[in-house]
């Protein structure tokens, strides 16, 4: 069969074509991103001071406080977003009247802070006559604004609470230690090193599946009391106290469905999930088999304890699952290695 005839539609001789502009008016689910004319710098404060002191027993102890503020950080919220309410919502969107089909505005601008703050214990003691030890615990807190929901007139609000990333405890201990079998060749060089640590759980939010707000913003449920489970009461199944008012329960429970198109009161990452705890092992071996090559064996244990990392239980209200623990992490892992070395 003859090829069809070769009509370019474009030559380079041409040019490159302008583009068609799009109208906002015909758009259907339009956004756009925008970025604020009363843009400022964002700016980062940090701050530390330590104390350290040498103490018996070739240790050394140190204690920190570390600070951080984030100030006018960039973050976009929907300013073409509205309040919960009864009617439809794309009629009462702010540029409903100029571009109707116009979804979400995300302004850019310098609305977001942060703020962190930790307090940091370290106990050292540098490896000497085969054996050294590293421990650390920290306590901190973190905070931001990032809450965004609607008030009066579609008004913005940004909230402040507890960040997404909010870890109030973590405990890590490291060793090393070089056994003492220096009489034969074949227990020469052996060392063994162990990683100790714990942490309290991320934080967690209660959310509210069951009703609508109808408009923008987290929708979340009525706290009416601490849902946190004593530890000696909590299962997989039942990780906090899951009763809702009107939903099985009629006194004393720990949530409440709002009315429709208001915001629950339950602030954001007020409690937290499980914690984690982790013990890794290993056991290293050199073999110098010649002048110029060596041989490494290492063999290594990670969670020894197999203790489950779980995930935080499902907090949406409404869930087939909620306070469900349906996830966790890695399970024991034991692993063989050899490296030569020339």
């Amino acid at each position: 069969d003859a090829l069809p005839i070769f009509v370019p539609n474009n030559r380079l001789s041409d040019g490159l074509p302008l583009p068609a502009p799009n109208s906002a008016t015909n758009l259907a689910f339009a956004s756009i991103n925008a970025v604020a004319f009363s843009g400022t710098t964002p700016y980062v404060h940090q701050y530390n001071i330590s104390v350290q002191r040498q103490m018996p027993a070739s240790l050394t102890a140190t204690a920190s406080y570390v600070g951080l503020q984030g100030r006018q950080q960039w973050l976009g919220p929907d300013i073409n977003g509205v309040a919960p309410g009864p009617d439809l919502i794309d009629p009462r969107r702010p540029y409903a009247s100029r571009v109707p089909n116009l979804q979400s505005v995300e302004l850019f601008g310098p609305w977001y802070n942060s703020s962190y703050s930790a307090l940091q214990m370290n106990l050292e003691r540098r490896f000497s006559k085969g054996f050294g030890v590293l421990a650390n615990y920290t306590w901190a807190h973190a905070i931001d604004n990032s809450d965004q929901f609607y008030g009066a007139n579609n008004a913005i609000i940004l909230k402040k609470a507890n960040s997404d990333g909010d870890q109030r405890h973590h405990f890590t201990l490291t060793s090393n230690y070089a056994l003492p079998f220096t009489k034969s060749r074949l227990g020469r060089g052996w060392q063994i090193n162990a990683i100790v640590s714990w942490q309290t759980g991320i934080p967690m939010t209660f959310g509210n599946g069951i009703t609508s707000l109808n408009g923008g913003g987290p929708s979340r449920v009525n706290l009416l009391r601490n849902p946190m489970l004593d530890g000696s009461q909590r299962t997989l199944d039942r990780w906090f106290d899951t009763s809702v008012l009107g939903y099985g329960c009629t006194q004393n429970c720990a949530f409440a469905v709002p009315p429709n198109y208001t915001y629950g009161t339950q602030g954001r990452d007020m409690y937290f999930g499980p914690s984690h705890f982790d013990l890794d092992f290993s056991v290293r071996r050199d073999f110098n088999l010649t002048e110029r090559l060596r041989l490494e064996f290492r063999a290594e244990s990670f969670n020894v304890t197999n203790t489950p990392p779980f995930a935080n239980p499902d907090t949406n209200v409404g869930d087939a699952a909620f306070g469900m623990i349906t996830a966790a992490g890695d399970p024991r892992r034991i692993q063989l290695a050899l490296k030569m070395g020339f």
